[in-house]
């Protein structure tokens, strides 16, 4: 009998040890007057799952893993404590004992890859030759590109190569040219006249003397005519006598002056100057256009003499003679 006594009391600890925690939800339930249905209509399973949990039955149920998690929702809806219960699914089913099993094995070490630095080294001396290529393609790039010697008589020789007569000269500067001309031509006919006076003067001839000496007078009225250059305008236009002159205009100021045939024909176009005379013959009637009325002090046309027109705002004057 005495042998027996110790063993009594595991059964009862057993027993406790085996619990089922579905009856304990099942009581909590009966406490709140809840159905299986509105269990089941919750946690949104089945009411047979609801039955199977309360009743020990979990191999109706998809998995233990899925059997805890219902029996945790289970023990929130009417008030327990789901992590004990949990607790007491695990041991129940034996879980608890299983993962201490697995727990105890010792974790392997993950081997160690081999060949980790030498696809390191390998990958550094791909970099390298990558960055050498694109500098001798840089660098190969650079000395296929023609050096272009910087010629300092490049500017003068283009500048050399402009064709001068593709320009076309206006009227009034092609005439004052043509004057100047005729200039230079009447100096080399006043050293002709003066070398030919010289031979005369040898000869000795009383009449030859006198001939030089009106050469000589002639030689004085062309270097007069040539120094007055200076103006090429007023040097045409002085070219001819005043006695003989069509058109006679004399100025007490810097005036612009052009007179131009009916024709269109320039005949003079340029600026007079305070104290000149512009002297001009023409056949015909002429068209006159003074830049300043004020500066012309007379003006005679065949021996008229000849009245302005009224100033304008702009002080131009324009009028026809001869008609």
């Amino acid at each position: 009998m005495s042998s027996e006594r110790p063993d009594a009391p595991a059964a009862p600890a057993e027993k406790q040890l085996m619990s089922n925690p579905g009856e304990t939800l099942r009581e909590a339930r009966a406490e709140r007057k809840m159905s299986q249905l509105d269990i089941a209509q919750n946690l949104k399973i089945s009411v047979a799952a609801v039955d199977g949990i309360e009743n020990g039955l979990y191999d109706r149920l998809p998995g233990d893993t899925f059997a805890r998690g219902y029996i945790r929702s289970y023990a929130r809806m009417v008030g327990l404590d789901p992590n004990r219960l949990a607790l007491e699914f695990d041991r129940y089913r034996g879980i608890e004992v299983r993962e201490r099993s697995v727990n105890g094995i010792s974790r392997i070490a993950e081997p160690r890859r081999s060949g980790g630095g030498l696809m390191r080294w390998v990958s550094l001396l791909i970099l390298l030759i990558l960055i050498a290529s694109v500098a001798w393609w840089y660098d190969s790039r650079g000395s296929d590109v023609p050096s272009v010697p910087a010629d300092p008589l490049a500017g003068d020789q283009l500048m050399d190569e402009v064709e001068v007569d593709s320009l076309t000269l206006p009227a009034a500067i092609a005439e004052q040219a043509e004057a100047l001309t005729g200039g230079n031509l009447g100096l080399d006919e006043v050293e002709q006249a003066q070398s030919q006076s010289a031979v005369t003067d040898v000869s000795g001839d009383e009449d030859a003397a006198s001939a030089s000496g009106v050469d000589t007078a002639v030689v004085a009225d062309s270097a007069a005519a040539v120094a007055s250059q200076d103006s090429p305008a007023i040097a045409a236009a002085e070219a001819q006598p005043s006695a003989s002159a069509a058109l006679s205009m004399s100025f007490v100021a810097n005036c612009w002056v052009q007179v131009k045939a009916v024709s269109g024909e320039v005949l003079h176009s340029g600026l007079m100057q305070a104290g000149q005379t512009l002297n001009l013959s023409h056949p015909g009637a002429v068209d006159l256009v003074i830049g300043d009325r004020s500066a012309v002090q007379s003006i005679n046309y065949r021996g008229e003499q000849i009245t302005l027109p009224q100033q304008s705002q702009s002080g131009v004057a324009r009028l026809r003679l001869g008609q």
